[in-house]
Order: structure tokens, then sequence, then C-alpha cells
């Protein structure tokens, strides 16, 4: 019992055994994105440092564990959908991750992921990763597409401690490959690549860790056709283009490249009892710069992004059947589009060469968006294996998104309540977790000043406003069940689904007979995973 104690002491994510959710922790770790859980958030924000990740093996109230896991999921909109996800998405992924201490080394960790993604019904975009080259995508006015996808993901870090400091280094790629299945000539590759720089100091009450982050992204597209002719349309922002016509037997090419810089700081106040309060406090700020080079052109654009964000957790025992745990997060992102200026000049005269140069840059574009959420969790020990709890959140979500000549306007703002109800069992033989969710979307504000109606307009602009400023409804549900095996092994399923239907939307009279006047979005996910 005093053992235990002192693990609490160090992590405080729980304040006994049955209220510490290994399972869905296990199952979180290392997703791409892990679900918002106030229980849980307070170590992810300590595991995303490279220096701590060894301490948390040391000093560890829940069961780290290895996993590998196979996932099938689809995703379908019926009516309004982005232009660039596709009407409907299927996705098979296979991941492996886990972590090993090495004495009077360290902790190596990492996971391998490699994923197939069909997506049907994408058009006027070529570009992997839209939202990193927003508003600059290229694309082709031909037809609507298949693309399948194939992702290759490697992440890993070495955590150790030398002195009294803790240390950490990682690295991540993430490899991409991306055809049209009806036109296989055109096809994206991209690649990412980070590593992460880290340093902490752990002291009884508290510790601090920061972390620095540099970054590349190499993006390269290509499209041709043997036998067909092509309209390539260069997007600078809410559906405008520069068109240019090409001949059967040529193509189009665009190299786009991100390179960019991070740097996270987090700090934590460790309690001295397990009735004390435990803070956790991260803030991180990055920036990138986008560059996209034509085949023919050079840089025609560029684009300018810095993001600061933060995270605050507290948690704090209630007597000792009860926990309370509270998140505040949320970002802010500004973004500056340019527009480099061309012209064709003699470079030789005696030759007759012409080359294109660049005579002016215009900064036309920009776009902030912002986003903050209040999350509050409450856990009951009702049984000494199982546990109920009850979240309620309040967020409110932000864009505003201007083209300066000829000025247009789109923004919006949101407020989405949001309640979830959780079952928890941690049998000796036995694990499970269930949660049900329901969220209610309201518009607070709103603006769309474009009025040129033209179709790239209404794909690119005002759908997308429609779909981030519409009021709608939502319910999630989610079911998680391992089984032990032996020596800690377990073998267990995961499903999850989702549906959610628009009841509203701020749509402009003028476009009314142009809208689907419906959203509807169905999501369903299985998993089968082996822990260990």
């Amino acid at each position: 019992m005093k053992r235990h104690c002192i693990l609490l002491l160090f992590v405080g994510i729980a304040v006994t055994a049955g209220s510490q959710n290994v399972l869905r922790y296990n199952l979180t770790k290392y997703a791409d994105t892990p679900a918002a859980d106030p229980e849980l958030e307070s170590r992810l924000t300590l595991r995303s440092q490279p220096a701590l990740v060894d301490w948390l093996m040391t000093d560890s109230a829940l069961s780290e564990q290895n996993i590998v896991r196979a996932t099938a999921s689809s995703q379908l909109h019926n009516g309004d959908y982005l232009h660039y996800e596709g009407h409907h998405t299927t996705l098979a992924e296979v991941m492996a991750g886990g972590e090993l201490r090495i004495s009077r080394v360290g902790t190596l960790y990492g996971r391998m992921i490699y994923s197939r993604q069909r997506r049907r019904d994408v058009f006027l975009n070529y570009a992997d990763r839209p939202l990193d080259y927003m508003p600059y995508l290229v694309a082709d006015t031909v037809e609507d597409g298949r693309l399948l996808r194939e992702r290759y993901l490697v992440e890993g870090g070495l955590s150790f401690r030398l002195g009294t400091m803790r240390y950490g280094v990682s690295g991540f790629y993430e490899g991409t490959a991306t055809a049209q299945e009806t036109q296989p000539r055109r096809s994206v590759y991209n690649y990412w690549f980070r590593i992460g720089l880290s340093a902490a100091k752990v002291m009884p009450r508290w510790l601090l860790s920061i972390q620095v982050t540099p970054e590349i992204n190499k993006q390269s597209i290509s499209a041709s056709s043997a036998l067909n002719a092509y309209t390539y349309a260069q997007f600078y922002g809410m559906g405008q283009f520069n068109r240019k016509e090409s001949m059967a037997g040529f193509g189009y090419s665009r190299h786009q490249d991100i390179l960019g810089i991070g740097g996270d700081a987090v700090w934590s106040l460790l309690p001295a009892t397990p009735r004390q309060w435990r803070l956790t406090a991260a803030v991180s700020f990055r920036y990138r710069h986008m560059e996209t080079e034509e085949g023919n052109y050079k840089n025609l654009f560029a684009a300018n992004t810095s993001r600061l964000s933060h995270r605050l957790t507290a948690s704090h025992a209630i007597g000792s059947h009860a926990d309370f745990y509270l998140t505040l997060d949320g970002y802010m992102q500004w973004r500056k589009g340019e527009e480099r200026v061309y012209e064709q000049q003699l470079m030789n005269k005696e030759q007759n060469l012409y080359d294109y140069t660049q005579v002016g840059t215009t900064a036309l574009y920009k776009r902030n968006t912002f986003g903050e959420a209040l999350r509050a969790k409450g856990v009951w020990h009702a049984l000494p294996n199982a546990d109920f709890s009850l979240t309620a959140g309040l967020s409110i979500d932000g864009s505003d998104e201007q083209y300066l000549s000829p000025w247009a306007s789109v923004k919006s703002t949101t407020l989405t309540p949001s309640v979830t109800l959780g079952y928890q069992l941690n049998a000796p033989n036995d694990q499970l977790s269930v949660d049900l969710g329901a969220a209610l979307r309201t518009n607070a504000s709103h603006r769309y000043t474009l009025t040129d109606e033209t179709p790239t307009e209404h794909t690119m602009a005002y759908v997308p406003y429609l779909l981030q400023a519409e009021d709608y409804w939502q319910l999630t549900a989610a079911v998680a069940y391992a089984h032990k095996l032996r020596r800690g092994q377990r073998l267990g399923a995961q499903l999850s689904g989702g549906y959610l239907r628009r009841t509203g939307a701020p749509y402009a009279e003028r476009l009314l007979l142009d809208s689907d006047h419906r959203h509807r979005l169905l999501e369903a996910s299985v998993s089968v995973f082996f822990l260990f």
C-alpha cells in the first residue's frame, strides 16, 4: 500500500486502482489525434515530451503496455461535403507501438503505421493534406475522382537520465503516395520529417520540460495524360484561380515545400499527498513557411503560418470514492498568403532567350482561426473494480478568412456544448470501457460577402462556410473490451461510431437553390488489438 501511494504521488492520474482507465490509455497514447479525455490529458501532455517518457515508465500508476492493432473504418457524407475530403472514405490500417526500458540507458519507444485509404468524389484538389497548403491548391477541371492513398509512418525516440537532468530525442517520418484510380498518371508523393530535442528537470514537488521541434515537408504533384488535354487551375483563395491549358501528352507538375520550427514547454505541480490538487500547464508555438514551385513559373505562391496553443489540466480526489478532472485548452492560428508576380523578360537578345522574372509580391490573402474548449469530468468509484463517469464540455471555434482585393470575407463562430457518459471495468481478467456522447452546435455569428456565384466559389468558399457555420446535433459511442491471456497479455476489440445531422445553417438567400440544404455524417470503426 505504501508503494502504491508513492506511485500516485508522482503521477497523480488517479487515486485508486479502480479509477485508472488503463485500457483507454493504452489504446490512446499512440493515436494520431487522441480523444479528448480530461482523465488522461495530463499524462498524455507529459508523454509528448521525449525527456519524460523514461520517468513515466519508472514512476507510473498506469500500466504501460505495447500494442499491435488492426483497424478498419468508414466515413460517409450525405449532402454537403468538403471537395478535398470526398464523399466517402474507407481506411484499413495496421499499427504497432511500444516501449523498451534498458537498464542504465533509458527507454526506447516508438510506433509504426501502414494504411491504405480510398476516397470517392474528390475534386478541385491534387494536394495530399491540403490544409497545410490552403488556399494555394491546384487541380484539373475534368472529373471527380477516386483516390487511393498509402501511408507509411515511423516515429521513435530515446528518453534517458543524465545526472540530475532528463533528456530525450525523437524522430518522426511520414510518407504518403496518392494516385487517382481512374487516372494513375495523376500522382502525389509527400513526406514529413521532424525531430524533437527535449530536456526536463524533475523535482519532488514539480517538473519542467522544454522541447524544440524543427520540421521539413516536401510534396511532389504530377499529372499527365497521353490521350487527353486538361485545363489546370491554380487556386489562390475563395475559388479564384489562374488557368493553364495543356496539350495531349503533356502535363502539370508542382513541388511544395514547408519549413517549420516549433517549441513547447510543460510544467506540472506534483502533489505532496493524493488529496491535493495536481496541475499541469503546457504552451507551444509553431511557425511554418510554405512555398510552391511550378514546373514552368517558379515560385508563384507562399504562405506563413503561426500557431499558438495552450493546455491547463487539474485533478483532485473528492474523498475516497470520486475524482474530479478539469481541462482548458485552445489555440490561435494566423496564416498570411503571398502571390508572386512574374513577367517574361528578354535575357539574351542575340540568342532570343527569355525567362520569367519576379517583379512584385502581393499579400492579399489571410485567414485567422481559433478554438477554446473547457471540459470537466467526474469519476465515481461505485464498485471496487468499476467506475462511472460524467464529462461535460463547452467549446468555441471561429474562423475569419479574407481576400483584400477584390475584398471578400467569410467568417463564422460556433458554440458546442457536449456531454459524455462512461463506464469502466478493471477486473483481474477483463477490462471494459464504454462511452456514450452527445453534442449540440449552434452558430453564434457569421458573415459571407462573396457575390460572384461561380462553380469554384460555391465549392471552395460557400460549402466550406456552411460546414464550419452549421448547427447540428451529434451522437457518438465507443466500446472497448480486452481479456487477459497470460503474463499481462491481453487480446481485445474496439468498436466506435458516430452520427451527425445538420439542423440549420446560415444560407445565403441568393444561393439557396444551389445548396444541398442538408448534411449528414455517418462514421464507424472496428479494431482488433493485442496488448503485451
